[in-house]
């Protein structure tokens, strides 16, 4: 397929992604197409393309950032955040070990008996 019948085909083809709510890739083209090569969709046809897929954005109201990585600094503060969730986490899930720690103690009851696997490993 090649020239204006590619063009149509390829118009319909992602009026028709839209309507459904799938995907809008190049790859997703290809495959639908039945072409061999990607280097068919640059170009004009790959404006078309990326078109379609804001538009496809802004029916869905997401944002165009999945596709793009994010920045060092940003990936940065991201894991910066991750690991003072997984912190506060770490405290309180130490906080209540101790708690049933010295409960067990109070109440004449053996830490280590309370705590052991309610079955074996099987690693």
């Amino acid at each position: 397929m090649r020239g204006e019948k590619l063009d149509k085909a390829l118009t319909e083809n992602l009026a028709e992604m839209l309507a459904k709510g799938e995907e809008i890739s190049r790859s997703a083209l290809q495959r639908k197409l039945g072409l061999s090569s990607r280097s068919t969709l640059v170009g004009e046809r790959a404006k078309v393309i990326d078109e379609y897929r804001e538009k496809q954005l802004k029916l869905s109201g997401a944002s165009d950032s999945k596709y793009h990585r994010l920045s060092l600094q940003e990936r940065c503060q991201r894991l910066t955040e991750d690991n003072k969730k997984l912190e506060r986490q770490l405290d309180e899930l130490t906080e209540t070990l101790q708690q049933v720690v010295v409960n067990a103690e109070k109440y004449g009851l053996s830490p280590e008996k309370i705590l052991e696997p309610l079955a074996p490993k099987r690693r």
